[in-house]
């Protein structure tokens, strides 16, 4: 089993951080393209409130997807919902 197998209940908490990372560094979450360059791209570190969300920001999205995979194949091997 993951390590991450009780993230699914905390989905939301996890979107409210993508949110306010977000914000700080003013991302457009709405934008298709602009996710899809932020996930293509690792981001430069820029010692900034800006720059670290924007990094904080692109790894939430990764353990978002990753969280979702997870659970994608749980279902798809009859596993959803266990614990």
């Amino acid at each position: 089993m993951s390590e991450l197998e009780h993230y699914p209940d905390d989905y939301s908490a996890i979107d409210r951080e993508i949110e306010r990372a977000a914000m700080v560094c003013g991302f457009d979450l709405n934008s298709e393209h602009a996710l899809r360059e932020l996930l293509a791209h690792e981001v430069p570190h820029l010692d900034t409130p800006q720059g670290r969300a924007r990094k904080r920001l692109r790894g939430l999205l990764f353990l978002r997807l990753k969280l979702l995979n997870e659970e994608k194949a749980d279902a798809a091997n009859g596993m959803h919902g266990r614990t």
